[in-house]
């Protein structure tokens, strides 16, 4: 049974632009939440981003995408350390699109799908970094995240009864770690719930490493990636990274940056890609983050 939407959401979901709005909403909400946009760029980003709302045509000028660009580089220049691995992203976002509306302007197409690189190799550094990563692999560092009682603890509290007592154990630790410059971290016995419980860090870990190569194979691979299914694979990596992560922004440009590159998806993936971005940024703005 074919599903089938409301003539306004239809046309919506249809329109080749609805991307580009979105990734206006984006930058609405990116420059309040970033922390580290000076006010006279967050200012002149809000002011062209909500022009660019009003007034359609003006996606559709590559000189405004440079602008966009050229502002979010600028302020590299106050916050450059600072500066979230989406930030970077946001700029090639605006790199692509003046790109892409340049030769539109020329009645001319880019020869390769200039989103879907963007995945490409956003997914290929993050697999190979985690799979070199001794530190990853050896699950310390998801260890690290469930000992803080942040991620998986409901779950945790099932698996291991006394978990919340370990819990309030390692973030005292780390207070006496961060209270005693002269402590080393071997010094303080970490206190784990269970002898298995580093078995479950690196099965994870493992597990994690393999799934984001897969996805990066999958959108490496045109067979993959023209599947009915590779929409539905994204946007469940997506949103079982966010069980782990609260990376709202940046798992909110993933979502728009493949309604961008998955042109050949139906209104039914579509829906879930605007939805799942409107929610992260919702969630981003607010502060609110959800956690098992």
């Amino acid at each position: 049974m074919k599903l089938r939407f409301p003539d306004w959401l239809s046309r919506s979901l249809d329109d080749p632009e609805m991307p580009q709005r979105l990734f206006l909403v984006f930058l609405l909400v990116l420059c309040p939440t970033h922390g580290r946009i000076t006010d006279l760029i967050s200012v002149e980003i809000v002011v062209l981003a909500t022009f660019g709302l009003l007034v359609p045509r003006l996606v559709r000028r590559w000189e405004y995408w440079v602008v966009l660009a050229a502002l979010l580089t600028v302020n590299l220049w106050y916050s450059f350390q600072h500066a979230a691995n989406h930030y970077f992203l946001t700029i090639y976002t605006c790199l692509a699109l003046a790109a892409i509306t340049w030769l539109q302007s020329r009645d001319q197409a880019p020869r390769i799908n200039l989103p879907r690189a963007l995945l490409i190799i956003t997914f290929g550094f993050a697999g190979f970094h985690k799979v070199i990563s001794e530190y990853f692999m050896s699950g310390r560092l998801l260890a690290s995240y469930f000992l803080r009682g942040k991620t998986f603890r409901r779950p945790l509290e099932w698996i291991y009864p006394d978990f919340s007592s370990v819990v309030s154990s390692y973030r005292s630790q780390l207070d006496t770690i961060a209270e005693q410059a002269s402590t080393t971290v071997t010094s303080v016995p970490i206190t784990v719930p269970s002898p298995n419980f580093s078995n479950l860090c690196v099965s994870l870990a493992l597990g994690i490493g393999v799934g984001e190569l897969l996805v990066f194979g999958m959108l490496a691979w045109n067979r993959a990636f023209y599947s009915k299914l590779a929409p539905f694979v994204l946007l469940a990596f997506i949103w079982g990274t966010f069980l782990f992560r609260n990376e709202l922004t940046f798992f909110s440009i993933l979502c728009i940056l493949s309604l961008m590159s998955l042109t050949q998806a139906g209104r039914v993936a579509r829906l879930l890609f605007a939805a799942s971005a409107s929610t992260l940024l919702a969630l981003s703005l607010n502060e609110v983050y959800l956690r098992l």
